[in-house]
Protein backbone atom coordinates (compact mmCIF):
# COMPACT_ATOMS: atom_id res chain seq x y z
CA UNK A 1 0.00 0.00 0.00
CA UNK A 2 0.75 3.59 -0.69
CA UNK A 3 1.53 5.84 1.96
CA UNK A 4 0.23 8.99 1.74
CA UNK A 5 3.07 11.20 3.84
CA UNK A 6 1.46 15.11 4.75
CA UNK A 7 3.98 17.66 3.76
CA UNK A 8 4.39 19.79 6.27
CA UNK A 9 2.82 23.57 6.03
CA UNK A 10 6.01 25.78 6.73
CA UNK A 11 7.53 23.51 3.42
CA UNK A 12 4.88 24.76 1.59
CA UNK A 13 4.93 28.41 2.47
CA UNK A 14 8.59 28.36 1.70
CA UNK A 15 8.35 27.15 -2.00
CA UNK A 16 5.67 29.86 -2.43
CA UNK A 17 8.31 32.48 -0.85
CA UNK A 18 10.48 31.27 -2.93
CA UNK A 19 8.43 31.50 -6.18
CA UNK A 20 7.19 35.07 -4.95
CA UNK A 21 10.94 35.98 -4.70
CA UNK A 22 12.05 34.65 -8.02
CA UNK A 23 8.48 36.47 -9.78
CA UNK A 24 9.40 39.84 -7.68
CA UNK A 25 12.71 39.53 -9.06
CA UNK A 26 12.07 38.70 -12.89
CA UNK A 27 9.57 41.98 -12.46
CA UNK A 28 11.93 44.30 -11.10
CA UNK A 29 14.37 43.07 -13.75
CA UNK A 30 11.79 42.98 -16.40
CA UNK A 31 10.91 46.43 -14.74
CA UNK A 32 14.20 48.09 -15.26
CA UNK A 33 14.54 46.61 -18.44
CA UNK A 34 11.87 48.08 -19.77
CA UNK A 35 12.68 51.18 -18.00
CA UNK A 36 16.09 50.99 -19.80
CA UNK A 37 14.69 50.31 -22.88
CA UNK A 38 12.66 53.31 -22.76
CA UNK A 39 15.71 55.48 -21.66
CA UNK A 40 17.60 53.89 -24.39
CA UNK A 41 14.73 54.44 -26.78
CA UNK A 42 14.24 58.27 -26.00
CA UNK A 43 18.02 58.50 -26.37
CA UNK A 44 17.54 56.85 -29.61
CA UNK A 45 14.61 59.51 -30.50
CA UNK A 46 16.66 62.30 -29.48
CA UNK A 47 19.72 61.61 -31.41
CA UNK A 48 17.46 60.98 -34.14
CA UNK A 49 15.83 63.96 -34.21
CA UNK A 50 19.28 65.97 -33.78
CA UNK A 51 20.57 64.16 -36.40
CA UNK A 52 17.57 64.83 -38.57
CA UNK A 53 18.25 68.62 -37.66
CA UNK A 54 21.57 68.41 -38.58
CA UNK A 55 20.93 66.55 -41.70
CA UNK A 56 18.69 69.76 -42.87
CA UNK A 57 20.90 72.37 -41.57
CA UNK A 58 23.50 70.72 -44.08
CA UNK A 59 21.61 70.28 -46.56
CA UNK A 60 20.06 74.03 -46.08
CA UNK A 61 24.37 74.59 -45.71
CA UNK A 62 25.21 73.09 -49.04
CA UNK A 63 22.22 74.35 -50.85
CA UNK A 64 23.68 77.93 -50.04
CA UNK A 65 27.30 77.09 -51.11
CA UNK A 66 25.86 75.80 -54.15
CA UNK A 67 23.80 78.99 -54.94
CA UNK A 68 27.06 81.34 -53.66
CA UNK A 69 29.26 79.18 -55.85
CA UNK A 70 26.42 79.17 -58.89
CA UNK A 71 26.27 83.11 -58.17
CA UNK A 72 30.04 83.18 -58.66
CA UNK A 73 30.50 81.38 -61.44
CA UNK A 74 27.46 83.71 -63.06
CA UNK A 75 28.64 86.39 -62.47
CA UNK A 76 32.69 85.26 -63.80
CA UNK A 77 30.45 84.13 -66.93
CA UNK A 78 28.46 87.64 -66.98
CA UNK A 79 32.36 89.05 -67.07
CA UNK A 80 33.63 87.03 -69.83
CA UNK A 81 30.41 88.00 -71.89
CA UNK A 82 30.31 91.62 -71.36
CA UNK A 83 34.93 91.01 -72.62
CA UNK A 84 33.93 89.45 -75.63
CA UNK A 85 31.20 91.87 -76.58
CA UNK A 86 33.70 94.45 -76.45
CA UNK A 87 35.94 92.39 -77.98
CA UNK A 88 33.50 91.94 -80.91
CA UNK A 89 32.32 95.91 -81.15
CA UNK A 90 36.14 96.78 -81.37
CA UNK A 91 36.52 93.76 -84.20
CA UNK A 92 33.59 95.49 -85.75
CA UNK A 93 34.82 98.48 -85.59
CA UNK A 94 38.24 97.96 -87.22
CA UNK A 95 36.75 95.58 -89.60
CA UNK A 96 34.31 98.23 -90.82
CA UNK A 97 37.63 100.60 -90.84
CA UNK A 98 39.34 97.65 -92.94
CA UNK A 99 37.08 97.53 -95.29
CA UNK A 100 36.24 101.01 -95.89
CA UNK A 101 40.16 101.37 -96.67
CA UNK A 102 40.19 97.70 -98.23
CA UNK A 103 37.86 99.09 -100.97
CA UNK A 104 39.74 101.65 -102.56
CA UNK A 105 42.53 99.31 -102.87
CA UNK A 106 41.31 98.29 -106.48
CA UNK A 107 40.97 101.76 -107.99
CA UNK A 108 43.96 103.23 -105.85
CA UNK A 109 45.98 100.03 -107.87
CA UNK A 110 44.78 100.80 -111.27
CA UNK A 111 45.75 104.37 -110.73
CA UNK A 112 49.39 103.03 -109.50
CA UNK A 113 49.43 101.54 -112.71
CA UNK A 114 48.11 103.41 -114.95
CA UNK A 115 50.61 105.76 -113.81
CA UNK A 116 53.00 103.46 -114.10
CA UNK A 117 51.68 102.44 -117.83
CA UNK A 118 51.97 105.91 -118.81
CA UNK A 119 55.73 106.41 -118.07
CA UNK A 120 56.60 103.66 -119.67
CA UNK A 121 55.26 104.03 -122.87
CA UNK A 122 57.64 104.85 -125.53
CA UNK A 123 57.69 108.59 -127.73
CA UNK A 124 55.47 110.01 -128.27
CA UNK A 125 52.81 108.08 -126.67
CA UNK A 126 54.32 108.57 -122.76
CA UNK A 127 52.52 111.21 -121.36
CA UNK A 128 49.75 111.27 -123.58
CA UNK A 129 46.75 113.51 -123.23
CA UNK A 130 44.41 110.17 -123.17
CA UNK A 131 46.11 108.95 -120.37
CA UNK A 132 46.46 111.90 -118.62
CA UNK A 133 42.55 112.11 -118.34
CA UNK A 134 42.06 108.95 -117.51
CA UNK A 135 44.25 108.94 -114.62
CA UNK A 136 42.98 112.41 -113.37
CA UNK A 137 38.99 111.29 -113.81
CA UNK A 138 40.44 108.18 -111.54
CA UNK A 139 42.41 110.49 -108.89
CA UNK A 140 38.96 112.89 -109.09
CA UNK A 141 36.99 109.87 -108.69
CA UNK A 142 38.87 108.51 -105.69
CA UNK A 143 39.06 112.09 -103.56
CA UNK A 144 42.51 112.71 -102.71
CA UNK A 145 43.50 115.53 -102.79
CA UNK A 146 46.70 114.88 -101.81
CA UNK A 147 47.47 112.36 -104.86
CA UNK A 148 45.88 115.35 -107.36
CA UNK A 149 48.46 117.42 -106.23
CA UNK A 150 51.38 115.03 -106.66
CA UNK A 151 50.21 113.96 -109.57
CA UNK A 152 49.43 117.49 -111.28
CA UNK A 153 53.12 118.70 -109.95
CA UNK A 154 54.38 115.38 -111.98
CA UNK A 155 52.41 116.18 -115.08
CA UNK A 156 53.12 119.77 -115.46
CA UNK A 157 56.69 118.60 -115.73
CA UNK A 158 56.36 116.53 -118.72
CA UNK A 159 56.47 116.38 -122.75
CA UNK A 160 54.71 113.23 -124.40
CA UNK A 161 56.86 114.29 -127.68
CA UNK A 162 59.98 113.67 -126.27
CA UNK A 163 58.97 111.70 -122.84
CA UNK A 164 61.00 114.15 -120.66
CA UNK A 165 59.53 114.38 -117.21
CA UNK A 166 60.68 114.26 -113.53
CA UNK A 167 61.46 111.23 -112.10
CA UNK A 168 61.62 112.40 -108.48
CA UNK A 169 57.80 114.09 -108.80
CA UNK A 170 56.63 110.19 -110.90
CA UNK A 171 58.13 108.45 -107.69
CA UNK A 172 56.35 110.70 -105.36
CA UNK A 173 53.01 110.43 -107.33
CA UNK A 174 53.32 106.73 -107.59
CA UNK A 175 54.65 105.97 -104.15
CA UNK A 176 52.17 108.28 -102.27
CA UNK A 177 49.66 105.81 -103.59
CA UNK A 178 51.05 102.73 -102.79
CA UNK A 179 51.74 104.03 -99.00
CA UNK A 180 47.63 104.87 -99.10
CA UNK A 181 47.14 100.86 -100.46
CA UNK A 182 49.47 99.78 -97.48
CA UNK A 183 47.72 102.08 -95.16
CA UNK A 184 44.41 100.73 -96.68
CA UNK A 185 45.42 97.03 -95.51
CA UNK A 186 46.95 97.58 -91.87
Amino acid sequence: MVEIVPVPASGGNKNKNIIIALVSIIAVILLFTTGYLLMRSQSFKKSFTEAKEQNGKLEKDLIFYKSTNLAKEVELVSLKLKNAEEDLASTKTTLTKLQAGVSNVPQMTRIASLMMTTFGKGPPNCFSASDKTIINEELKALGDREWISKWEDFINDTDAKNCSMSPDKLEQAVNYGLTKISEAVK
